[in-house]
């Protein structure tokens, strides 16, 4: 799999998160021309937003969802359910000073 990292591609380029810089566009269309030439699957993140675009690229692999935007969600619940604690309130924090 030829996997085209925009984010760590923008870095490369010095033009970190600037996803309207052509050479993001121009990149990921070449990198999935290449996986498609050598047989080999395309993979890139994307969102639903632009899933049949990279899907007509050619991209086989798209990721929709990151890990650590999943676990940062995952934990906002857990520390807004806590917080409606009586253990979880600053109140409990000082209860015995």
């Amino acid at each position: 799999m030829l996997f085209f990292g925009s984010a760590d591609f923008s870095q490369g380029i010095g033009t970190p998160c600037q996803w309207d810089n052509p050479k993001i566009a121009q990149t990921r269309k070449r990198v999935a021309e290449v996986a498609r030439k050598h047989n080999k699957f395309a993979g890139t993140p994307g969102s639903i937003g632009n899933f049949d675009e990279l899907a007509e690229m050619g991209y086989q692999f798209i990721s929709v969802g990151a890990d650590v935007v999943g676990l940062g969600e995952y934990f906002k619940q857990i520390i807004a359910g806590i917080k409606g604690t009586k253990a979880g309130s600053a109140e409990s924090i000082y209860k015995g000073k």
